[in-house]
């Protein structure tokens, strides 16, 4: 099973609420009740994916946890990519987290592909500019 952004839809807040508890400062989403002997109430939800990130699975579907822990607290899934401000990639507490995106254009006075990083609609990041679309000058 791949991560399917498309299934988000039918994670409600509500949902979440019901079956897990966040802590904002710890980052940790538990367990609120036990469904099966993998999962225990209070027990912490989610393992580690081959990504490097915490993953739960969901009637049949996989979901990032930071991604559902966003629904969680906002009642919304991110529209672009949460960053873990630190790099830690399981450290979900919500001050480490961020909303971002990127653009990738091709500039047509040099023909050439650029690329920005932007966090809550601010340029942070000019990446660079590629002859070639995928080439990583970072």
């Amino acid at each position: 099973m791949s991560i399917n952004t498309e299934t988000e839809e039918f994670i409600t807040q509500k949902l979440l609420l019901e079956l897990f508890e966040y802590s904002p400062v710890s980052g940790i989403l538990t367990h609120k009740i036990t469904t099966s002997n993998k999962t225990k109430k209070g027990s912490i939800a989610g393992y580690i994916n081959d990504g490097g990130y915490l993953e739960i699975s969901l009637f049949g579907n996989k979901y990032l946890v930071h991604r559902l822990i966003w629904k969680y607290v906002f009642n919304k899934f991110p529209d672009n990519f949460i960053d873990h401000i630190n790099r830690i990639k399981v450290d979900n507490r919500l001050d480490n987290l961020r909303e971002f995106c990127i653009w990738v254009f091709l500039t047509k006075t040099t023909d050439k592909w650029c690329s920005v990083v932007e966090v809550n609609c601010f340029k942070i990041c000019y990446v660079g500019v590629h002859s070639e679309m995928g080439r990583d000058s970072c």
